[in-house]
């Protein structure tokens, strides 16, 4: 019987895993290579790259990204691609350049921790060669051939890419091509194109985009896609003209006047009715981005036209729009009746935002207003103003102060005024000299509520940011927004003092219920007065129902 014999010397385990940094995987040859190397050494053209094809055009390879050099790695591709110009510079950096085989992206000592174990790349022409070779083309009369736009479009989100480029001054190349192009028809698919390139370099790489050589003819060139003058005017182009329009206001300053002039206000507001939703956000966002750059007279003038029918109308046809949509998606069980800002989409949440904004910027003058100092007239008038409570004469009332916005934002029209009084001194005759007083807690508790000089509405610090609606349909939807709720406000006061029975001195009693039953009935953001006066504030909200137990939102 035979014996097993072991050894009697002792093995030692030998690690057969892999190091951490060294990576293997394989390396493709790029099939174009020799489109993009023209513009490198003489002496390439000689090597054997270009015969036959490159019929060895994968090989495996081993990366060290630990202990080894991009340069050194690209070195060692081209000894086993048998690629052997004459002369190369120091790990052929001028020549050639690695890309990440599953995207468009060129391997850079800064992103090779990215390379995975079991790689796949491919060994291409440099970044500059490659920005050489799209100058080239953009110099040509014909522009980019179709097949290589999307190339072009693909490389412009790579940094290094974009670094190389603007070393040899494409992007002002490209500006150049926008604004020199007349016959832009015959290529409308390439033109745009280049404008979505263009619009994507302003956006991604905006710390390297020439902003000050942007002219007024580009901004021109821009506003004609724009303004109705343009064939190519569709929603596509107009979205990217009125996108670049905005990036062009937050970075060239110089261009400020020649942005306002071409592209006015109103004309803006005409957009507001377009259904596509890039438009619409883009058009929102230029107005209110004019608005910061505007002086104080031509500030003016945009909240005036802010509170025309043409605005109050395209803003109504908007909120109607997105109201419909909401019920539709309750009706779908996928919302409740009032969308929290997590239900909505960053879409819809950019648009709301957008049209938030709107309802600031129409309130600013009411709150340059409660923010100054009053005048001597003013002061004056509201000394004697006790003293004309007592008897109501129409003929013998005091003038108010005028001032730019009397019509739109204050209640300094003298009917107005005369209406106010005459509705105070029915409940309050027998003290004349406290309806001052009140007209001006009145005053300040609208202008708390609406969050006219704050960041946000005591509705909204009421009842929560996370629930409240961004802005008031209300204020949007009407010519004279703070006239009309202080109007309803005074007469909400007059109605709870009855109701509750009150005396002289429980006046601050009321004030917190009137204020309670007012930012409950905003906090439903009504659509109409109507609906704020009668739905919510003389059921719902009354004063007796406010009174009976149970839920009242």
């Amino acid at each position: 019987m035979s014996s097993f014999h072991f050894s009697s010397k002792v093995l030692n385990l030998v690690d057969t895993r892999p190091k951490a940094d060294e990576l293997k995987g394989a390396v493709k040859l790029d099939p174009n290579l020799k489109e993009y190397l023209q513009f490198g050494d003489e002496s390439i053209k000689e090597s054997n790259i270009y015969q036959s094809n490159c019929l060895n055009s994968t090989t495996f390879a081993t990366f060290n990204r630990q202990d080894q050099s991009l340069s050194d790695f690209i070195s060692q591709l081209c000894k086993q691609f048998e690629i052997e110009p004459g002369s190369f510079n120091s790990g052929d950096k001028e020549h050639f350049g690695l890309m990440f085989d599953d995207k468009i992206n060129f391997v850079t000592e800064q992103n090779k921790n990215l390379i995975n174990q079991g790689f796949i790349l491919k060994l291409t022409a440099s970044p500059l060669n490659y920005a050489k070779y799209f100058l080239k083309n953009l110099s040509s009369k014909n522009l980019l051939a179709t097949e290589n736009l999307s190339l072009f479009s693909s490389l412009c989100q790579d940094f290094v890419f974009i670094e190389a480029f603007t070393c040899l001054e494409g992007i002002q190349r490209l500006i150049k091509i926008i604004e020199e192009n007349e016959n832009c028809q015959s290529s409308s698919t390439i033109y745009l194109g280049l404008l979505n390139i263009l619009l994507q370099l302003m956006q991604q790489f905006p710390q390297i985009f020439p902003w000050p050589e942007s002219s007024t003819q580009f901004v021109r060139k821009i506003t004609f896609f724009v303004n109705g003058q343009s064939k190519l005017e569709q929603n596509g182009t107009r979205a990217l003209a009125l996108e670049m329009l905005l990036a062009i206001s937050e970075h060239c300053e110089h261009l400020n006047e020649c942005l306002k002039s071409e592209m006015p206000v109103d004309l803006l507001i005409r957009h507001l009715d377009n259904t596509n939703e890039r438009v619409l956000i883009s058009s929102i966002s230029l107005i209110n981005s004019i608005y910061v750059l505007a002086d104080r007279e031509e500030r003016i003038n945009i909240v005036k036209l802010l509170h025309e029918k043409p605005f109050i109308s395209a803003i109504g046809r908007i909120l109607n729009r997105e109201e419909n949509l909401n019920n539709g998606q309750q009706l779908n069980n996928k919302i409740s009746s009032q969308p929290l800002p997590s239900q909505i989409s960053p879409e819809k949440s950019k648009l709301y935002e957008k049209i938030a904004h709107f309802q600031q910027i129409r309130f600013d003058e009411v709150c340059a207003l409660a923010l100054r100092t009053p005048t001597d007239k003013e002061i004056n008038f509201l000394k004697v103003l006790g003293n004309e409570f007592g008897s109501f004469d129409s003929s013998n009332s005091t003038e108010l102060p005028s001032n730019e916005f009397s019509d739109q934002q204050t209640i300094q029209q003298k009917e107005d005024w005369l209406m106010f009084r005459k509705m105070l001194n029915t409940h309050f005759i027998m003290r004349p000299t406290v309806l001052p007083q009140i007209l001006v807690h009145l005053t300040e508790m609208l202008v708390q509520i609406l969050g006219i000089c704050s960041d946000s509405s005591s509705v909204a610090r009421r009842f929560g940011l996370s629930k409240v609606p961004r802005y008031f349909r209300l204020v949007l939807q009407l010519e004279r927004p703070f006239y009309d709720l202080f109007r309803i406000l005074v007469e909400l006061f007059c109605r709870t003092w009855n109701d509750m029975n009150a005396k002289f001195d429980e006046i601050n009693k009321v004030y917190n219920v009137v204020q309670d039953q007012f930012e409950r009935s905003l906090f439903a953001n009504p659509n109409s007065l109507e609906q704020l006066e009668i739905e919510m504030l003389r059921k719902r909200f009354s004063y007796f129902n406010m009174q009976k137990p149970g839920p009242r939102l």
